[in-house]
């Protein structure tokens, strides 16, 4: 079934062909002071065949109202109301509800740039990869940011555009200290299939990202990586 997007103006405009669905789950508590501009930077980007999956976890906030906008400007984004159970929970509420062939998350209180989206699926696509991973930006404040300072064994390590399984997983631990990309949420495309019966482990209070990503580590074939990306 073909479904009617609706682009950044307000017209309706059929994907191309080619143009894979991509799933965009985000979890939502109390994000009212930030979540404007994480939704405005989605909506803007330069890849238009995407869907928005936000998911509101029980905010006390006007963070409903937000999303409802939203919604209702543009078919594209889609929004859920949850009791409030965590960030776990509203990521998995969020992977039952997609309906496109890749997946991503994006905090709350993040943004991308506007060319996020096509630079991760025109990299897996390239590479014939099933997951891409990009570096990330840290703001201490909505006007700077600073990149980390790596070592070159660090460089070397991220130095790469794509390894088999059994590569990445031999140097995974060392990616890991290497880079933040690698053990949290945000920052990777993925295949929707490597999700199969693959869920966020609940009962987990700190390292729920790490797990989670780990049970995917290992169900690709391979893997790809994008410098400086959001």
């Amino acid at each position: 079934m073909t479904r009617k997007l609706v682009s950044e103006d307000g017209k309706m405009f059929k994907p191309n062909d080619k143009d894979s669905l991509i799933s965009i789950v985000i979890p939502i508590y109390n994000a009212e002071k930030y979540l404007e501009e994480c939704l405005n930077s989605i909506k803007n980007q330069t890849y238009k065949n995407f869907e928005v999956i936000m998911v509101n976890d029980g905010s006390k906030d006007d963070s409903e109202t937000i999303c409802k906008r939203f919604s209702e400007d543009d078919t594209r984004f889609r929004y859920f109301l949850k009791v409030n159970g965590g960030a776990s929970s509203a990521r998995n509420f969020g992977l039952d509800h997609v309906t496109g062939d890749f997946i991503t998350f994006i905090d709350a209180d993040d943004w991308v740039d506007e060319n996020h989206l096509e630079v991760l699926i025109n990299n897996i696509k390239e590479n014939n990869s099933d997951m891409a991973v990009s570096s990330i930006k840290k703001f201490d404040n909505v006007s700077s940011f600073e990149f980390r300072v790596y070592s070159n064994q660090e460089k070397y390590l991220l130095n790469y555009n794509k390894l088999n399984r059994e590569e990445f997983l031999v140097i995974l631990p060392k990616l890991i200290h290497a880079s933040n990309s690698y053990k949290i949420a945000v920052s990777k495309l993925f295949k929707k299939e490597l999700v199969t019966g693959v869920r966020f482990d609940e009962s987990i209070v700190y390292g729920e990202d790490l797990d989670f990503f780990f049970k995917l580590y290992n169900n690709i074939n391979s893997i790809s990586y994008v410098e400086n990306m959001i």
